[in-house]
């Protein structure tokens, strides 16, 4: 299966450094100017500080999801094949279904572990958000993460974004003008996730909690 690694960059929105100059119409006097440039500057550190605060938030909250993430992927049981053993079990067998399906070896990019009565609950690794367009065929294998359905709505629409600037990155028209325009359309994707995520973490522990 082809396999592709798309970057999401974190980047500052060109909209936040926006200011209103009531000299536009050119009737200020040299006053009004150096009051405008004073006031101007001023917001310009107050944005700037308002957006590190907001670039360290959202890296931390990163950093913290995909730690979970990883965690979640080492606790899987690992299954190891035992020559005349008994394969007829949900993980064997939604890798067989699911590696027939994609034409490619499932294991290399879902994460399967079985659950109470036999059943079994998968999620897509990371790097693999290309299989979502498989998830409702994964989801007639195996019960979905609490979090799967909403990590491929996510992953899909940022792609979506971003593959229209595919040919330019790491090209010198990906401009700093470029990046903040891309920012400031993957900015609410993002927020948009960070919402929903929460949301279903806090219905998963209240599930787990009952």
């Amino acid at each position: 299966m082809k396999k592709m690694m798309l970057l999401l960059p974190l980047l500052l929105s060109v909209n936040a450094f926006a200011f209103e100059n009531p000299c536009n119409d050119g009737n200020c006097t040299m006053q009004q100017i150096e009051a405008v440039n004073r006031a101007n500057y001023k917001t310009h550190e107050q944005l700037m500080q308002e957006a590190d605060q907001w670039e360290a938030e959202h890296y931390k909250w990163w950093v913290d999801y995909h730690r979970e993430a990883q965690a979640r992927a080492d606790a899987l049981p690992k299954y190891q094949y035992k020559p005349g053993g008994q394969k007829d079990n949900c993980v064997t067998r939604f890798y067989e279904e699911a590696s027939s399906i994609i034409g490619d070896n499932a294991k290399q990019y879902i994460n399967v572990r079985e659950i109470e009565g036999g059943k079994c609950e998968f999620e897509i690794k990371d790097m693999a958000y290309e299989l979502c367009e498989y998830f409702d065929s994964f989801s007639s294998l195996a019960t979905p993460h609490w979090a799967a359905a909403e990590w491929c709505r996510y992953r899909l629409e940022g792609v979506a974004v971003t593959t229209e600037y595919r040919d330019i990155i790491y090209t010198p028209a990906f401009t700093d003008d470029v990046k903040q325009q891309l920012n400031a359309r993957l900015k609410p994707i993002e927020d948009k996730h960070h919402k929903i995520y929460q949301n279903l973490y806090k219905q998963h522990l209240k599930q787990v909690n009952k």
